[in-house]
């Protein structure tokens, strides 16, 4: 737990969800060809909103990040 709450308060940020994040990963929930989990959706939409890119293991979340225009890094 100490070695991640060193790298998490060295290397990310928290970023606050707001109304229009939920609005955006429901859009992107209906126009994704893919399956997008609703989570995902929501981390999509906040990462896009921030211009921040996704990095996954999931394929699914990767090809859905590339589709909305999010440059996706799979792991």
């Amino acid at each position: 737990f100490e070695r991640w709450t060193a790298m998490q308060s060295a290397s990310l940020r928290r970023e606050p969800v707001d109304d229009e994040d939920f609005a955006a990963a429901a859009k992107m929930i209906r126009e994704c060809p893919t399956a997008l989990r609703s989570g995902d959706a929501l981390h999509l939409a906040v990462a896009t909103r921030i211009g921040a890119s996704i990095a996954s293991l999931d394929k699914g979340m990767n090809l859905a990040a590339a589709f909305f225009g999010n440059p996706a890094h799979a792991i």
